[in-house]
């Protein structure tokens, strides 16, 4: 395990409190056993999604989650510390592991551990501060990641592939359900952009978002997407009975209705003289 000085401990302590209150505040001591709870239960947060996320959280900072990609983090490592004077408090140092994200369609990306209980001092008077320690790590993982009490399950980060682990690494079963609910939001998205296209230019401008869809569509292997190419389906005629979308010199819709009169004539004269040729021989 790598270590930090007792200089570089001390620094981070007074920047840690100068960023937290504003100024160099006295602090005080926390009990030795709720410092353990805080290190010996860290709670982890991986990603299976293509998608990273930073995210404010209030008086705690903005915390970031990264996308599972080439070179993305799976694993951190937590610095050790010097000895500190009973009840003195020195956050915890991590800097990212050896092992990195190759595949990402079977691999996860790992965030910044988080202490398994949130310290957060407070100013209490001009030159001193109190701690604020009622939140549980695993209950800010949730409030990150938009699970709980007030948030929308459509938006939580659950859905694009992220989890919080029962233990310090993902167990196969946690990955599976991960990725069973990424597949199943890039299944919503492929249906989403598919109908934008079919409803016309204006719908699919308003819908069809690059870093969205076509990144579900590159994600699941899907290169048969007309707006992939773009999100103004140009070249494309819509049928005025139902306004569903047909290439160019095609005759009719999928539903029947004819849609280039001439296209029409030809494709009927066609069919005609094919019948003609099969009747004779």
């Amino acid at each position: 395990m790598a270590r930090i000085s007792a200089s570089e401990a001390a620094n981070r302590i007074n920047q840690y409190l100068k960023d937290k209150t504003g100024k160099n505040r006295r602090i005080p001591p926390i009990n030795n056993s709720i410092q353990d709870i805080m290190r010996e239960n860290t709670v982890h947060v991986f990603n299976v999604g293509p998608w990273g996320y930073r995210e404010n959280m209030g008086s705690f900072g903005y915390h970031f989650i990264p996308a599972c990609e080439v070179g993305a983090p799976m694993e951190w490592e937590r610095l050790k510390s010097p000895p500190a004077a009973p009840g003195v408090y020195v956050p915890d140092h991590w800097e990212e592991g050896d092992r990195r994200v190759t595949d990402p369609r079977t691999e996860y990306a790992a965030m910044k551990p988080l202490p398994g209980l949130m310290a957060e001092p407070l100013p209490k008077e001009i030159d001193e501060c109190t701690w604020n320690l009622q939140d549980e790590g695993r209950y800010f993982a949730n409030e990150l990641l938009g699970v709980g009490i007030g948030h929308s399950q459509q938006n939580s980060h659950v859905r694009r592939g992220c989890f919080v682990a029962a233990k310090k690494e993902p167990s196969a079963k946690e990955l599976e359900a991960a990725r069973a609910e990424l597949a199943k939001y890039m299944g919503e998205m492929i249906l989403e952009a598919d109908r934008a296209w079919a409803s016309g230019p204006q719908k699919a401008e308003q819908v069809i978002r690059p870093e969205i869809h076509h990144i579900c569509a590159q994600w699941m292997n899907l290169t048969d997407r007309d707006w992939l190419r773009g999100t103004k389906p140009q070249g494309r005629v819509k049928c005025e009975m139902c306004g569903l979308l047909v290439d160019e010199g095609i005759a009719t819709c999928q539903n029947g209705h004819i849609v280039d009169a001439d296209a029409y004539k030809r494709a009927v004269a066609q069919q005609e003289a094919i019948k003609k040729s099969l009747a004779v021989a």
